[in-house]
């Protein structure tokens, strides 16, 4: 046999017969990162460590060695419990006041924020980077338990104080001038509105959101912000003004079978559409038909495409549905004999 490794090699520190032992899941997850190093040994790794740079492939590594630790569930619990503090002792308000302060001094530095905005530009440059986090955001607005807690928060008064008045974010000169200078791009408009088709196109988006209009327009309060002369799109009560007597149900089935139930704007169908298509007056004139200086025009639309029509440059869609109308039906746009069974 020999003479014991400690004696063979003496200048080797004793090991600590707690370290020979095997050790068990739960004990080796219970123990802080680090455990085994002193404050010194810390202090000197650490120091080692400023200002390097690790390898791509270093990096790798560490990255598919994460990924591989918080595919396990207990994994993920330690460190949902380490955030809020050990099990039935969560941080106390004073130790979170300090962790805010703390993260608001870093950031009212100039060259953190900019660091930060550079890496976040850098990021979001990458379009796979946008498409996980696009995908991740729309499974979690699927949880209506995330979207009831995001709802709870924005609710509180200390929140919507945050947000308000000159603390909105928009409020800020330098915002809008980014923000407006990012709308003037024709390739940002065309995401952007591309993006909202497709949020419109969802039956679960369009339930919800008429639901939340509902709600908040039986309030008494709201009502009064979007009624009447307050309301953004008043024209002096010109909704309540009488249409002509010829423009009547028989008149609108007219319009409506020439351009085969079919919406002027999308091409969506009546049926498609849930309702019968609303005949729309190309010149916004009520009393068109019964104006004999002006040649009447219609077009029936969807009520998304409708709502278009009644909430941006009036002119320009004039001018569209004309040139429509002229240019594919020679100026045609009703039948021009009343339709069977319909008065």
């Amino acid at each position: 046999m020999g003479a014991p490794v400690s004696e063979r090699t003496p200048h080797l520190p004793q090991v600590s017969v707690a370290l020979l032992e095997p050790e068990t899941e739960e004990k080796r997850m219970s123990r802080p990162a680090g455990w085994h190093h002193t404050p010194e040994a810390r202090a000197k790794m650490r120091q080692a460590m400023l200002g390097k740079h690790l390898s791509p492939e270093h990096r790798e590594k560490m990255s598919a060695a994460m990924r591989a630790a918080w595919s396990r569930p207990e994994y993920r619990e330690q460190i949902g419990a380490a955030k809020l503090g050990k099990p039935g002792h969560p941080q106390s308000l004073e130790t979170r006041a300090k962790i805010s302060a703390a993260q608001r001094a870093a950031r009212s530095r100039p060259e953190v924020r900019e660091r930060m905005s550079t890496l976040s530009r850098t990021r979001w440059a990458d379009p796979e980077y946008r498409a996980k986090k696009s995908r991740a955001a729309k499974e979690q607005w699927k949880s209506p338990e995330f979207r009831a807690k995001v709802n709870e928060s924005h609710g509180r008064p200390e929140w919507r104080a945050k947000r308000s008045g000159p603390n909105n974010p928009m409020k800020c000169l330098e915002v809008r001038a980014k923000h407006k200078e990012a709308l003037s791009r024709p390739e940002v408009r065309d995401k952007m509105r591309a993006a909202n088709t497709e949020m419109l196109e969802r039956p679960e988006f369009l339930a919800r959101r008429n639901a939340a209009i509902k709600e908040a327009l039986n309030l008494p309060e709201v009502r009064a912000k979007v009624s009447g002369p307050n309301n953004w799109n008043w024209k002096n009560g010109a909704s309540f003004y009488p249409y002509c007597p010829k423009f009547n149900e028989a008149f609108k089935e007219r319009v409506r079978a020439f351009w085969e139930y079919r919406c002027g704007l999308c091409g969506k169908t009546q049926v498609e559409n849930g309702r019968a298509l609303s005949v729309h007056h190309v010149h916004y004139l009520m009393e068109a038909c019964c104006d004999e200086m002006i040649k009447p025009l219609f077009v029936p639309l969807c009520m998304t495409c409708h709502s278009k029509t009644n909430s941006g440059d009036r002119n320009e869609w004039e001018a569209h549905f004309t040139q429509v109308i002229t240019e594919k039906h020679g100026g045609q746009c009703y039948l021009s004999k009343p339709m069977e069974g319909v008065r």
